[in-house]
């Protein structure tokens, strides 16, 4: 899910999205390392978990059109390795970008 594809998030606190994202069993993929390490870290010390939190950086991936493929073959490398049932629950990850030439 893409927050900016979805009116009912548009403009809501970052803690909104992250439950949202947890809510459908989904990892959330973002560029915010301040803010959603600072919630995962709240979320943690209360006991309660989240989907999990992917974070990537544009010096990484490239937000232009052409750079999109190698944050896909990030992202599906990541999921490939990790069994499919809870996945990345509870997970804060640093994506890594995929070996030279396996850009899509």
């Amino acid at each position: 899910m893409a927050v900016g594809e979805r009116a009912d998030l548009a403009g809501r606190p970052d803690g909104d999205i992250l439950a949202a994202a947890t809510a459908e069993g989904r990892a959330l993929v973002t560029e915010d390392v301040a803010d959603y390490a600072r919630l995962a870290r709240d979320l943690a010390a209360r006991g309660l978990g989240h989907g999990g939190i992917v974070f990537t950086s544009s010096r990484r991936f490239s937000r232009a059109a052409a750079g999109s493929g190698s944050l896909a073959i990030a992202l599906e490398r990541l999921l490939s390795q990790r069994p499919a049932e809870r996945r990345l629950e509870d997970q804060v990850i640093w994506l890594d970008a995929p070996p030279a030439g396996k850009a899509g």
